[in-house]
């Protein structure tokens, strides 16, 4: 009696573990770029790479540098207006909202000067 109560104790944990693990990496594959919570980074431009599409962004918490791609979903915008890719330069003050991919960093939005948004002259 008292084995079939440890074997069905360790049935259930491992069921439980099976499960929890399951629920844990859902969403991790390939197609959960749409679904990765975005992060946000405030910070100064340091370098344009418009070779890669990527822009270099010193953090202003941690002071570390944030290398963010740039897509063509990317929405970028200055004074409440849509801006290009073109329009970002090295020493703006930016903030970004991006996810984490499998190739690196992706910039969902990018707001240009950030202190003048809403001020539109």
């Amino acid at each position: 009696m008292q084995r079939k109560i440890i074997v069905m104790i360790a049935f259930i944990i491992s069921a439980c573990l099976l499960v929890s693990s399951y629920i844990a990496f859902a969403g991790c594959g390939s197609d959960s770029k749409e679904l990765a919570i975005p992060k946000k980074l405030l910070g100064v431009i340091k370098t344009v790479d418009e070779k890669n599409n990527s822009i270099n962004v010193r953090s202003d918490v941690s002071y570390d540098p944030f290398i963010i791609k740039i897509d063509e979903k990317t929405i970028i915008k200055k004074d409440n207006e849509n801006k290009t890719f073109k329009d970002i330069r090295a020493g703006e003050r930016v903030r970004i909202r991006y996810i984490e991919t499998e190739n690196g960093l992706v910039a969902k939005t990018i707001v240009l000067n950030p202190e003048t948004e809403g001020n539109k002259k």
